[in-house]
């Protein structure tokens, strides 16, 4: 058993030395998450079952632990004396009752496991992607996760709940489903839950909206001004505005949305800046338009995702545009301009 858990144990006992009070206070500031732990334990002595301890009983080794993590007078909170607890009820009163209320909370916690009547976390993970990176994840409930570049992704489970992922970037899941625990994706202001599914979901804090594609099952998404649920079925898009305020779904070709899984990037009437800003994000360089003559183009064609040179330079002709290198930035350039000085510092769009 972990020392952690040995002296919660003790403390809720009213076994606790002093010099194990003050170790027990250490290990709850270096961890708040024990704290919910220890709060959510003594709930469920003090009135999470038929039988309760006697509340005299009860409530002064709980004083008495708060104080000692109160104390702020620089003392040494072992030295803090520890009070003696007078019980109303007959002492075998006492014991039986703990007896039950512990058998109680032991039957209870056999069946739905102590992580999971105590809501702790059985999994807390983070995976990140930089410019020019990709990575495939497998989630430890059996899901998948393609993660495209510069994203940003959490994981946390917990035992008899649901699991529950934050995304920021772009991710694809394939979800391994579970009726018993939701799979829950927020991203922005949205919040999509597996119906058994894979599905793509963008949202860079650059775009204008929250996209995602289902490809396989369904999906169910909520914003927090949406007055009713949407439930995408495969083949759909819905788009969630910055304020929420809209989700629009349409149907779609999830094909070019999910190209770059396998090697393309298709673009279909997308705004030229928004191209720009998806390369420098894929490719890890800066990709600039240097001529304000090119902000209104739009680009309809497939890029090679693995090859950055072939890249820029179909996605050059695509714009009837040159392409000028320098360092680690491409700029474009209209065919009129005779001469172009690309400057670094110019900001990526």
């Amino acid at each position: 058993m972990e020392r952690w858990a040995i002296l919660i144990d003790r403390y809720l006992g009213g076994e606790c030395s002093r010099a194990e009070l003050a170790e027990l206070k250490r290990l709850l500031n270096e961890d708040p998450s024990l704290k919910l732990y220890l709060a959510r334990a003594e709930s469920l002595l003090r009135g999470g079952q038929p039988y309760r301890l006697s509340k005299t009983q009860t409530r002064s080794a709980f004083d008495r632990f708060q104080r000692t993590l109160g104390a702020s007078d620089g003392t040494d909170p072992s030295s803090a004396p520890i009070a003696k607890t007078k019980s109303h009820l007959p002492l075998r009163l006492v014991r039986v009752t703990g007896l039950v209320a512990a058998a109680a909370l032991v039957v209870w916690v056999s069946h739905f496991g102590l992580a999971a009547v105590l809501r702790i976390p059985k999994h807390r993970l983070t995976f990140a992607t930089a410019r020019g990176e990709r990575s495939h994840i497998a989630l430890p409930d059996g899901s998948n996760v393609e993660m495209a570049p510069e994203s940003r992704l959490v994981f946390v489970s917990t035992l008899g709940s649901d699991r529950v992922v934050t995304l920021a970037g772009q991710a694809y899941f394939r979800v391994q489903h579970d009726a018993r625990h939701k799979f829950v994706v927020h991203a922005g202001t949205a919040r999509f839950e597996d119906v058994g599914t894979r599905f793509l979901v963008r949202a860079y804090k650059s775009d204008s909206a929250v996209r995602v594609t289902v490809t396989e099952g369904a999906v169910a998404l909520t914003t927090p001004s949406a007055t009713s649920e949407y439930v995408l079925r495969a083949g759909t898009t819905a788009l969630v505005t910055r304020k929420a305020g809209i989700a629009v779904a349409q149907a779609s070709d999830s094909v070019s949305y999910l190209a770059w899984t396998s090697g393309r990037l298709i673009f279909d009437d997308t705004p030229l800046p928004e191209v720009v800003a998806d390369l420098s994000r894929w490719y890890g360089i800066d990709v600039i338009i240097a001529d304000s003559s090119l902000q209104h183009v739009r680009i309809h064609g497939s890029l090679p995702a693995a090859y950055r040179d072939d890249a820029l330079a179909i996605l050059a002709s695509l714009a009837h545009a040159r392409l000028v290198r320098h360092g680690s930035t491409a700029a474009l350039v209209a065919m009129s301009a005779h001469s172009v000085s690309v400057d670094p510092s110019v900001v990526r769009q």
